[in-house]
């Protein structure tokens, strides 16, 4: 082989600049066609005419209503095997007018969406509450009523034990505030930075947003009927929403699911952070109604069936009643657990039969263990609104023997749970 030529290195940077120009000019010419791709939904090396006639995906049909339409408003129960397949359902005519619902589901549904409807005006409080934690917009109270706070009280129990109640009663107090479903253990753990000063302020401001609204519990439907009762726990001339001279004791009523909050060990921390950052003595009221009625009421409620069902016709639902079972002893062992060790301070066990037998010998105890005086016009206003009628829901339930010994056999290890039976208050 000859030598190199002495042009070939100058041959080859004109060939190189010579491809360069062409691979320019090849990227110029397909520019918009891929600009075209970009924004008119073409894909990779689709060219620019094929990606605007390309079809669209189409979109899902609309749900239309069933023949069985309960589910309209909400209701899971009344939607089970009768309801229409969508696939298989027949379109229906745009100047063909539905078929009516019959009477009575045409009535629970109207029930149901005005039970919705007055529920979101009750809930409007925590909505504003919230919107004003954001806001800072809550009005601070006094240092000086801050300082004379001598004591921190928080609910443990179960849901639908009758803690509104009590709530309710101490809060009547002239020296307590106690509001209701304010949740401060969520509320600090959503805040970490909150100061004692602002949630002192918040719970006093719940306080009077509970007392303006006139009922401390959602409204239900009375029992095949279109009228609606309420829980109201407004004591007549008493302090709800206010205080006289200072605030010796606040706190928030949030049994249950306080409780719930506390059955995890990392939030167990953050509570304990809470009441550091509070820096003051804790008393803890543990709400207890018979575990019967207990279970049951909760069952019910989640059902929704709670004002629907009778005595007569007591629902069975083995399944539903085993799940509650097993919530309501899982916040039975949480309970136990800081009614023995007693980490959050000393803790007073109020038995909803007893406050519903004898209010005023339950109010002087309760008081007594919170260091409030109570005059005799506070323990007769307050007595005057308890009724003296137990809630006895377990005959709205069907128990099967196999259950309620279940229930027997597990409250046997608790001390606190010892008077109780199926056939006891």
């Amino acid at each position: 082989m000859g030598p190199f030529p002495h042009h070939m290195p100058r041959l080859c940077l004109i060939i190189a600049i010579l491809s360069a120009v062409a691979v320019g000019l090849m990227l110029v010419s397909i520019s918009p066609d891929m600009r075209t791709r970009k924004h008119r939904g073409g894909s990779a090396g689709m060219p620019a005419a094929a990606a605007r006639v390309r079809p669209q995906p189409l979109a899902p049909p609309p749900k239309w209503p069933t023949a069985v339409d309960g589910a309209l408003w909400g209701d899971s129960a009344s939607s089970e095997s009768k309801a229409i397949s969508i696939d298989t359902a027949p379109m229906p005519s745009s100047n063909k007018a539905r078929k009516p619902l019959p009477p009575s589901t045409r009535a629970l549904s109207h029930r149901k969406r005005d039970n919705a409807k007055k529920e979101r005006v009750l809930r409007k409080g925590d909505h504003q509450r919230d919107h004003q934690r954001e806001l800072g917009s809550v009005a601070p109270l006094n240092k000086s009523v801050v300082d004379a706070i001598e004591i921190l009280i928080f609910f443990l129990g179960y849901p639908r034990s009758g803690h509104s109640l009590v709530g309710s009663l101490i809060d009547a107090n002239p020296q307590a505030a106690v509001a209701d479903e304010y949740n401060m253990a969520d509320v600090f753990l959503r805040h970490p930075s909150m100061t004692r000063e602002r949630l002192f302020s918040e719970i006093f401001a719940k306080t009077k947003m509970d007392a303006l609204a006139g009922s401390r519990r959602a409204l239900a439907p009375a029992m095949n009927t279109d009228t609606y009762r309420s829980y109201v726990y407004n004591v007549p001339g008493q302090w709800q929403g206010k205080f006289a001279g200072r605030i010796k004791v606040v706190g928030d009523k949030k049994g249950g699911a306080t409780t719930s909050f506390l059955s995890a060990t990392y939030r167990v921390t953050k509570f304990m952070n809470l009441i550091k950052m509070v820096n003051l003595p804790t008393r803890v009221i543990h709400v207890i109604r018979n575990p019967y009625d207990n279970i049951a009421t909760m069952m019910l409620r989640d059902l929704d069936k709670r004002f629907t069902v009778s005595r007569e016709q007591p629902v069975k639902n083995n399944r539903s009643l085993t799940k509650h079972i097993e919530r309501y002893f899982k916040l039975v062992r949480t309970n136990a657990q800081y009614h023995e060790n007693k980490v959050f301070g000393e803790l007073l066990d109020v038995h909803s039969a007893d406050l519903k037998s004898n209010p005023r010998q339950v109010l002087v105890r309760i008081c007594k263990f919170l260091d409030l005086q109570c005059s005799v016009d506070y323990i007769a206003s307050c007595a005057s609104i308890v009724s003296k009628k137990p809630s006895v829901t377990r005959h709205l339930v069907v128990w099967p023997d196999s259950l309620k010994n279940e229930v027997q056999t597990l409250s046997e290890p608790f001390p606190f749970l010892d008077r109780y039976s199926f056939t006891s208050e």
